[in-house]
């Protein structure tokens, strides 16, 4: 008997195409690249509107005044260093005009505190409407404010008998007459 010999299957498999290839390294660059785009453009942003903060006048000149404070230095010692890494608040400026809202944090080798800075500026200069320490510690309060100088924004006080005192202590020809009549509209 005579053996027949058994087919050879000598074919190569077929090829694979680029994506069969390649899928393991490109599938996870397609989801994570756009997810790591996203997240350094928000820090981007983030890290430049707290830099922005830190780099204002309100508040270099209110990190000042704290670490020039002799109340804050008895409380905190020497030297009195921002301990802020992400300061909030929001700061205004136009036309040499604008107002600061802030909140950071201060240290020094006895301990920490908080400041609180409610500022506004006219024509380039800072007035601090409030500048308040407090000592994480013991909660003392110190207030580095300024007096207010007033601006053209200002309005006048609110005097409600204010027109009653002017009469009273202004012209007897119109003591003597009395009040005026109350004024009456009729509608027909």
């Amino acid at each position: 008997m005579s053996q027949a010999n058994p087919p050879r299957f000598d074919a190569e498999p077929p090829k694979r195409g680029w994506f069969g290839r390649n899928w393991l390294w490109f599938v996870p660059t397609v989801i994570v690249l756009p997810i790591l785009l996203c997240a350094g453009c928000f820090g981007g942003i983030f890290f430049s509107v707290v830099a922005a903060i830190k780099g204002s006048d309100a508040y270099k000149l209110a990190l000042e005044r704290v670490q020039q404070s002799p109340d804050v230095q008895a409380q905190l010692g020497e030297p009195i260093t921002d301990a802020t890494v992400l300061p909030m608040g929001n700061i205004q400026f136009t036309n040499g005009e604008g107002t600061a809202d802030m909140f950071f944090s201060v240290k020094g080798p006895k301990g920490s505190a908080n400041v609180v800075v409610e500022a506004e500026t006219t024509a380039g200069a800072w007035h601090f409407d409030k500048l308040e320490v407090t000592c994480d510690a013991d909660g003392t309060k110190i207030d580095l404010s300024e007096e207010h100088v007033p601006n053209a924004d200002d309005a006048p006080a609110f005097a409600p008998d204010a027109d009653e005192a002017a009469a009273e202590s202004g012209n007897a020809e119109e003591s003597e007459e009395g009040p005026a009549p109350p004024l009456e509209i009729n509608v027909e």
